[in-house]
């Protein structure tokens, strides 16, 4: 299987893409029958993006997904250093050109997950922690 890109910087980004993008650098790789080849094989997955609501508007989010160490058989395989040197450098220009924080009232978010969970146990009446210290 030919490289389908060599440069993250060659994908585009639309809200049309329906489907997740593989990439790779490594030429010849099987066909797979797996659910998640990304797993199993030197594949970099772009998913398609979630439409998500913040502040400035809808936002597209997108997740890449790959695997450093593979499984066969009982064995943990290291996948090629081409693959991964470009899986990192995919990491790296996505980092660079994307905002990866959350957004303010995002409950992942350390602070407000804190101010929710302060909420909650309030009507719960269990004291918040800040009152035990």
């Amino acid at each position: 299987m030919p490289s389908i890109f060599a440069r993250i910087d060659a994908v585009e980004f639309y809200p049309e893409l329906k489907y997740d993008l593989y990439l790779t650098n490594v030429p010849e790789i099987p066909p797979l029958r797996v659910r998640d080849p990304q797993k199993a094989t030197p594949l970099l997955r772009l998913s398609s993006p979630f439409h998500i609501a913040c502040p400035s508007g809808i936002a597209l989010l997108h997740y890449i997904d790959y695997a450093e160490e593979t499984l066969r058989g009982a064995e943990i395989v290291t996948q090629p250093k081409l693959f991964l040197s470009f899986a990192r450098q995919a990491r790296e220009w996505l980092h660079q050109n994307y905002s990866s924080q959350r957004g303010r009232n995002t409950a992942d978010r350390p602070a407000e997950y804190e101010r929710i969970l302060s909420i909650l146990q309030r009507k719960q009446g269990v004291p918040s922690l800040d009152a035990q210290n």
